[in-house]
């Protein structure tokens, strides 16, 4: 038998949601970073967007903001998602934003590998 469409927990459902979402942001006029595919840039009279995605989060930096919100807005058309604001964490890396600054630590990470061994 052949699936006409892919079902959660398959082994190609993954691939397929990939493929989907690429097909989608190529359409916006995002295209690959040719040295790390899931890494996506727009650059268009408006500013410039530039996102990550892993399994199925984005992280987006944008210049002027109105373009991440733009952005964001068509993330909402493709279907249900959620906002969870500015970075806080993001794979294992912890995020704080000062005055003028930006602070990326591992330390929750080191930690849990300290207690592990």
């Amino acid at each position: 038998m052949r699936l006409m469409k892919s079902i959660y927990s398959m082994f190609q459902a993954s691939r397929r949601w990939n493929q989907t979402f690429h097909q989608a942001v190529d359409g916006w006029g995002f295209t690959r970073f040719p040295c790390e595919w899931c890494v996506y840039i727009r650059r268009s009279p408006f500013g410039t967007v530039i996102f990550a995605v892993h399994v199925d989060d984005t992280l987006s930096i944008a210049w002027p903001p109105e373009e991440n919100t733009r952005f964001k807005n068509e993330l909402k058309s493709k279907g249900e998602n959620s906002d969870l604001g500015p970075a806080k964490f993001a794979l294992g890396i912890a995020i704080e934003r000062g005055a003028h600054s930006i602070s990326l630590s591992q330390t929750a990470i080191i930690i849990c590998t300290i207690d592990r061994f």
